[in-house]
Formats: structure tokens, sequence, C-alpha cells
């Protein structure tokens, strides 16, 4: 089934919405209506019991029967109008009765009420007629006397009912225009939501570049805007990220590509010595151990991206992946490195074998930038709930412009590049992959010595500890 539009469904909703709000407050006030005119009837009868008991008190006692019965007529000649009344004795003999059919037996109940002694109202119909009617019972002179008057309902009822009639065709007929009026406005309140849903199909990978109109107005439309040109500019950076990785990644393997095969292909143009074979065999297996490395950390970096690495959940003592890291070094390296923990367990939960990679590229960039014979000075500290590893060297520093981007991949800063040193820009990378990966941070200071000494670099990684640090005390 083909799903409605949501200017249509939005008309639709409007229209319904508004049938309804009308029909509620059409019964509402037609309810109203009927209140006031039976409070008016109300009223009115009250003010005929009172004008007929004023008149009962005034008449003379000496009248007999007959004659109260003239003088009721009279008064309901004079005074009543179109209302009926009927004047009971105490003796149970009607002294007023109006000649209406069906008035004994409409009247039946209230004249029971008046009999006790009770005040009643009622709707009644008398010869097809609606009445509102009341019985009261008064007191002339000692005498008791019941009284029963009714008021015609049929000009109200009929006001009423051509009322509910025009309201009965003017409900769907301003439903029908809601329904009009809501179309129009929707379609001019969605009109900017096309405008951006074309300018959005118009943007593919060749031209991440383009945003959309920003409306002018606050509101839903301009925030929707925002946000679609903050996702753009997210995937502009992604694509920009990985057309990049791509482009590098493909430039560093160039270039040890290109010089196995020249070495080999020189190798093999013409007979060679043994130590001639042997050194080009030696050449193009440093250089696929250099292609080697550099395919391990793009696979790191792809299933860091993936989310592929298990987060770790082994409680490591830091200190002492720390000093095993060292032994390994001192004994592999000529390279010195010296070692500082502090006297207490500071256990994280860690992957051993990617702190100890960690600790290693940290470890091999400070002695690739630091002076010829220096040393690399490696300290395991607690700080507050955290354990901290710092590792810093004496050489020659990070600039200002280049510490903001040292982590990311295949970043090397003007000086480095300026330099002897070899490297993919991979490495402090992938140490900030490993240490988010265990729920840290690292970090980058330059310079961490003053006057003329070397700058030197420090960067220092943290974690939570796997324990409170009274636990491990």
């Amino acid at each position: 089934m083909m799903r409605r539009s949501i200017r249509v469904r939005l008309t639709m909703w409007y229209a319904g919405l508004t049938l309804v709000a009308l029909i509620v407050m059409a019964g509402a006030v037609l309810a109203l209506v009927r209140h006031s005119v039976t409070r008016a009837a109300d009223q009115l009868l009250a003010a005929h019991h009172s004008g007929l008991e004023r008149f009962a008190n005034g008449l003379e006692t000496r009248l007999t029967p007959a004659e109260l019965s003239d003088e009721y007529r009279e008064y309901a000649d004079v005074s009543l109008g179109n209302a009926l009344f009927e004047v009971t004795g105490g003796d149970g003999q009607p002294l007023a009765r109006p000649a209406v059919a069906g008035w004994p037996a409409a009247t039946s109940v209230l004249h029971a009420a008046a009999a006790r002694g009770d005040a009643m109202t009622a709707d009644v119909s008398i010869g097809g007629q609606p009445y509102r009617a009341s019985a009261r019972t008064v007191t002339v002179r000692g005498a008791r006397l019941a009284t029963v008057i009714a008021v015609p309902m049929g000009p109200a009822d009929a006001a009423l009912a051509r009322a509910q009639r025009m309201l009965f065709w003017l409900l769907p007929l301003a439903s029908i225009v809601a329904a009009l009026c809501g179309f129009v406005v929707s379609g001019r309140a969605l009109r900017p939501v096309d405008r951006l849903t074309q300018a959005a199909q118009l943007i593919n990978v060749e031209n991440l570049h383009q945003r959309l109109d920003v409306p002018p107005a606050r509101d839903e439309l301009q925030r929707l805007a925002v946000t679609f040109n903050g996702m753009l500019d997210r995937l502009e950076e992604g694509v920009g990220n990985i057309a990049r990785f791509t482009s590098e990644a493909s430039h560093e393997l160039r270039t040890p590509v290109a010089l196995v095969r020249t070495t080999a292909e020189l190798a093999l143009r013409r007979d060679r010595s043994p130590e001639e074979y042997q050194r080009a065999l030696t050449e193009i297996h440093a250089l696929s151990r250099q292609m080697s490395d550099l395919v391990d950390d793009l696979l790191t970096m792809a299933r860091a991206d993936a989310g592929m690495e298990a987060l770790p959940d082994t409680v490591v003592d830091l200190g002492a992946l720390a000093a095993a890291f060292v032994a390994s070094w001192r004994a592999s390296s000529a390279s010195s490195i010296a070692l500082t923990v502090e006297d207490e367990p500071l256990r994280i939960r860690a992957e051993p074998r990617q702190v100890q990679r960690l600790l290693s590229i940290v470890c091999e960039n400070a002695v690739k930038y630091g002076p010829s014979g220096g040393t690399v000075r490696v300290r395991v500290r607690s700080e507050g709930t955290r354990v901290a590893i710092d590792v810093e060297d004496d050489g020659i520093g990070v600039a200002a412009a280049d510490r903001a981007r040292v982590f990311e991949r295949f970043y090397r800063g003007a000086a480095v590049r300026a330099g002897a040193a070899a490297g993919s820009g991979l490495g402090l990378a992938i140490a900030d992959v490993i240490t988010r990966r265990h729920g840290g941070t690292i970090t980058l200071e330059s310079p961490i010595h003053a006057g003329d000494e070397p700058p030197g670099t420090r960067v220092t990684m943290t974690f939570e500890r796997a324990e409170p640090p009274e636990a491990v005390a």
C-alpha cells in the first residue's frame, strides 16, 4: 500500500482534530444553552409562584369557592400569559385548573409532591407539547394551598433544534475548510523541507563540500539543516581521512616495493658472486620486514576502526609489565633506558601484549628522535584513581604547530621529515588506539626542559585503576 505523504497526513490529522474539537465545543455550547434555558424557566416558575402567593394573600376571606375560582382564572389571564397553573385547596378540591387535555396525567407526580408538602420541578409533556412544571405548597391565612405551574418550552426547544441542525451542516463544512487551510499551511511549512531534500539529493561523494542552506528562522528546520551540515562535515572528514589514509599507505608501501623490485632486477641482470647475492637478499629481507611491519600497523588501525579488538578484561600490574618490558629492551637494544616504579601495586585492566607494544612504540619513538647516547626515562606512578606511565627523552622536541597532530595517522612534523629518522607516521596513532581501547588517555608535552637544554618530550598514558586505591594499598 502506498504510504501517504506527510502533507496529506498532516492535513488529515488537522481536519480530524478540528472536527473533534468543533463537535466537543458544539456539544458544550448546546448543553450550556439548554442549562441556561432551563434555569430561566425555573426562575420564571419561581416568580409565578411568588406572584400567585402574593395574589392569594390579597384575596378577601369571605369569597366563596366559585368566586375564588373566578379570581384565580382572571389572575391567570392577566398575569401568567401562556403559563398554566392549578391551585388546590386544603380539602383537595381544585380552585383553578387549566382546561388542557392531558393536564391531570402529566402533573400527577407533581400533585403528589405538593400534597406531601414537597417542592418539585420537572419536565412534562402536556397535549404533546413540552413544558417545565413546578409544584409548591403555600399557606394563606392558615389555609394550605397546593400550586402547580407549567411554562411552555416549545419555542426554546425549537430554537435548540434549529441550532443543532445548523451545527450538523456547519461542522462538516468547517472541517472541509480546516482541511483546505491545513493543506495549504502544511504545504508552505514543508516547502523548506522539500528544498532541503532536493539539495541533499545533489550531494554525493564527489561533492561532499557542498552544504545545505540554513533557514534564517530559529526553528526545527534550521536545527535540521545545521544538524545535516554537521553530518556532512563529519562525512567529508571521514572520507577525506580514508582517501588520505589510502594515499599515504600506498605511498609508504610504494617505496619499499620499488626498492625490492629494483634490487631483485639488478641482482638477476647478470651473474653475481655469492657475496653480492647475499647483500641483495639481505636488503630485500630488510625491505620486506619494513613492508610487513607497515602492513601489520595498517591491519591494527583497520581492526580498531571496525571495533574488532576485544576489550581487555585481565587485571595486571602496570609496574610489573613495565619492568618486564625494560628488561627485554635492555637485553636486545643498545639504547639506554631507566625505569622508576612507585612502591605499590598499580593494577589496571589490560591485555599484556598490547601494553608491551604500546611501551615499545613510545620508547622507540623516544630513541629515534632523542640524542645519540641519550637515556629514555620510564616512570610508572599513581594519579589518584588512575595509573600513569611517563616516557621522557631529551631529544629535539615537538613544535607547537605539530603537537595537536602527532597522533594523526601518517602525520610527521616538518622537523622530523627534514631529519634522517625513518618511519611511517603510524606509531603514535597506534599508541593512541591501544590506549583508548584500554579506556585510557595519551598526551604529549614538549618542551619539558628550559634554558639551553634540548627541549625534550614527555608522553603520558593514564588508565583507570582496576580497583579503588584503598583496595590496592
